[in-house]
């Protein structure tokens, strides 16, 4: 298979998850071939797929193993969103010799810990941080820290795990849990606890193409309270609205142009989680530059890639991405983004209890500046308290048009006033 430069590309997904569909549809639009690996029978992305292989996508020599016995030489691996396994698409380009994440980078932003250390050292990041190695039934002696401490996984995404914690007895708790009248379980995973960075978190949407970093979308968080602090939507932040907004938009693609060198991202979309310090506009300055919490060097999910960020930017960082990684030479850096609109995506952040009346897509449409709607909750479903970004993100989302935040906050309003959830007694 694409022995003959005239026979048509081949674009390889490692991880055929629900979040695959944008970049195999939209890979399939510009001519390309599709071949699909999954580990999971039942991934959505196989049946996609012009060929798909059901393979532990874990064990990188294995793809490639299996790609040689068919005969199938990659052109490029699409990026969709995906966890550690991006260490295996790293394997896969710099086996065949493509643009994209080499493997030494995914270890690099895939690992947390080895992450934040990397940056430390350049004066890049500015943390306590410590490892709770897999197998402990207690804290480390040399735990120590200015609390209040974050503590997460130090290899996963979708903010699984992540707590922010007051106290050493807050970290137990969030490690082995309250019942301390039972034995402490090993630990089954490594964790890692780090200072926490009071400020404003945003997200961002990128690109590297040839070293160069460029920087497609840039979001404001919202939150729920601690100790969770679960992503509950965005606000597109435009440019040219706030001359502060620009001030720290710039400091920003400084640090991510940076931090890609450092940790050798030269060709792949990114998306990275990063903290407005409080005392950013206030004093200024380099020691007051954006915390970068983490990155990574694919796509992100959350219908984000694939419907936010395309709305308000009138780019299509995916497609244009796909076609620059598939272009044998001279390929061209995309042009620039369009204004940004000024959008915001809410996801379903419902009180707990239990759903007893969904309103029509058409009903939740009347709302002004309501611009898009999706919901896949059941009447009858339990609302659980949001803890991971999983309990949030499977139930729909919908985006509003405005550029006066107290408008856009009675519309969410108006939205969550169409849902009845009986509260538990």
């Amino acid at each position: 298979m694409n022995s003959d430069s005239d026979k048509q590309q081949t674009a390889l997904v490692i991880g055929a998850g629900a979040e695959s569909g944008y970049a195999i549809q939209t890979a399939r639009g510009l001519g390309l071939e599709i071949v699909a690996l999954d580990g999971d029978a039942s991934a959505p992305g196989l049946t996609l797929s012009d060929q798909s292989f059901v393979i532990d996508i874990r064990d990188g020599d294995a793809v490639c193993r299996l790609l040689s016995s068919h005969g199938i030489t990659p052109s490029l691996v699409l990026p969709v969103p995906v966890g550690r396994v991006l260490t295996t698409t790293g394997v896969v380009n710099d086996r065949y010799g493509l643009r994209g994440v080499s493997a030494r980078a995914a270890e690099l932003v895939t690992d947390k810990y080895e992450f934040a250390h990397r940056l430390q050292a350049e004066g890049l990041r500015d943390a306590d941080i410590a490892l709770i190695p897999a197998g402990s039934t207690s804290l480390p002696t040399g735990l120590s820290g200015r609390y209040p401490l974050i503590v997460k996984p130090r290899y996963g995404s979708g903010s699984r795990m992540v707590r922010r914690c007051e106290s050493p007895a807050e970290v137990t708790d969030a490690l082995w849990g309250s019942d301390q009248s039972s034995p402490e379980a090993p630990l089954s995973e490594d964790f890692i606890a780090e200072s926490c960075m009071d400020g404003q978190e945003y997200g961002l949407d990128g690109l590297y193409m040839g070293g160069s970093f460029r920087l497609v979308l840039l979001r404001s968080k919202h939150q729920t309270p601690p100790p969770y602090c679960q992503c509950t939507g965005y606000d597109a932040v435009v440019p040219g609205a706030s001359p502060d907004d620009d001030t720290f938009m710039d400091a920003v693609i400084r640090l991510m142009s940076e931090a890609g060198r450092v940790l050798g991202l030269y060709d792949c979309p990114v998306h990275a989680d990063i903290i407005r310090p409080a005392a950013h506009d206030q004093e200024g300055g380099a020691s007051c530059q954006p915390f970068l919490i983490e990155l990574s060097a694919r796509p992100s999910g959350h219908r984000l890639h694939d419907l936010f960020t395309p709305m308000a930017t009138g780019y299509d960082y995916i497609r244009e991405y796909i076609r620059y990684a598939s272009s044998a030479a001279g390929a061209q850096l995309p042009p620039e983004a369009a204004a940004v609109r000024p959008l915001h995506i809410r996801y379903h952040d419902l009180p707990e209890g239990v759903l007893s009346h969904i309103p029509s897509q058409d009903e939740v449409l009347q709302i002004p500046g309501l611009i898009y709607y999706e919901c896949h909750m059941e009447p009858g479903e339990r609302i659980a308290p949001v803890h991971e970004g999983h309990d949030l993100m499977g139930r729909g989302c919908y985006i509003i048009e405005s550029a006066d935040l107290d408008e856009v906050e009675s519309t969410v309003r108006a939205v969550r006033k169409k849902f009845i959830v009986e509260r538990k007694a």
